[in-house]
């Protein structure tokens, strides 16, 4: 919290008291959203694995496959967010 507090008081991004709080949701919005990007990965590259190992057991691809679906629409949500905020 101080770190990003710390971050956008600094005399050279030069943010208004007014504007301070949306750029703190942005930037917290922004970590968020690398989050998922990273989670996103790790999920193609486990599908990839088990698709190259040619015996993928069915229920566990349709489980990363739901799991990459939903952190697409969550990505999407932080989205319309940020134009919110911007």
């Amino acid at each position: 919290h101080t770190v990003v507090y710390d971050a956008l008081t600094n005399d050279l991004l030069h943010y208004s008291e007014d504007k301070l709080p949306g750029a703190v949701k942005v930037c917290f919005v922004r970590l968020y959203d690398g989050s998922l990007q990273r989670k996103g990965r790790e999920l193609d590259r486990q599908r990839a694995l088990l698709e190259a190992d040619g015996c993928a057991d069915t229920t566990t691809l349709a489980r990363i496959v739901q799991q990459r679906v939903d952190l697409e629409r969550e990505r999407q949500k932080l989205r319309q967010q940020l134009c919110e905020v911007l």
